[in-house]
């Protein structure tokens, strides 16, 4: 049984890469849902639509200090979770093979000891879930940050009475808080390997520009999934790509219906 994808999009319309991941799924066999807030162009046939507000209101909408909505993607797909709609696949994340639907745990490591939550699926009854959704109230310094940043919300706690997830560092709502939770509650054998979901580091990001770095160097006999890492290549992934690249490809699949 493949798994059933779900996703979330805030904003206009979508991009060529955003319709390329959401056809890899389509093409493998998934169903796949995309929640959105807001009326979304270039959405491909087949992917089913649902109104965000009815998992999460729109008015606990919070983004990083950088202006990123990843931070609240976080909030959106632990929501998802919690009410077992779905195995959560980010938009910037190319499937190459089906993600299995059967086991109740799916997240993978994108490096050695380090979990991210590009792929997720947890049971409703999951440990983690219930630290992860309080995150958001924004009322408990998280142990998992650097002492630094630790010190830092703990001031905003007292001074605004809010620990300032937006403030935190890239990812502490995500992967930082899945690692160590991970950890924790004795789940990182549920893992899978970094070649299986995360074959590309987030530091060869701009591999997709370089049509001699095929996706068959970069990938592996087990691979399933490549993530793109969105907020790496947001500056350039609409730009005419060099021919015979990677994002070339994915140009092409993400053309518009």
């Amino acid at each position: 049984m493949t798994a059933h994808c779900v996703s979330l999009w805030i904003g206009p319309a979508l991009g060529a890469v955003e319709r390329a991941c959401l056809r890899s799924m389509l093409r493998l066999g998934h169903e796949v849902t995309l929640y959105c807030y807001d009326a979304v162009a270039g959405v491909p046939r087949g992917v089913a639509l649902r109104d965000a507000s009815e998992i999460v209101l729109p008015e606990r909408i919070i983004r990083h200090r950088s202006g990123s909505v990843a931070l609240f993607a976080n909030l959106f797909r632990y929501e998802l979770q919690r009410r077992a709609l779905g195995t959560w696949v980010d938009l910037d994340l190319y499937l190459l093979k089906p993600l299995d639907g059967t086991h109740p745990y799916l997240f993978g490591a994108e490096e050695p000891g380090r979990y991210s939550n590009g792929v997720l699926r947890l049971p409703p009854d999951c440990p983690m879930l219930a630290t992860l959704l309080t995150l958001f109230d924004e009322r408990v310094v998280p142990p998992w940050l650097p002492w630094r940043a630790r010190m830092a919300a703990r001031w905003r706690l007292l001074r605004r009475k809010r620990v300032g997830l937006s403030d935190m560092p890239w990812g502490s709502a995500g992967p930082a808080a899945l690692t160590y939770l991970v950890n924790a509650h004795g789940l990182a054998h549920h893992a899978l390997a970094p070649e299986i979901l995360y074959p590309v580091h987030w530091r060869e990001a701009r591999w997709i520009l370089d049509p001699s770095r095929t996706l068959e160097r970069m990938t592996g006999p087990d691979t399933r999934s490549v993530h793109l890492y969105n907020e790496l290549i947001k500056g350039f992934k609409e730009a005419p790509a060099p021919p015979g690249s990677f994002l070339a490809r994915l140009q092409r699949e993400g053309a518009p219906d």
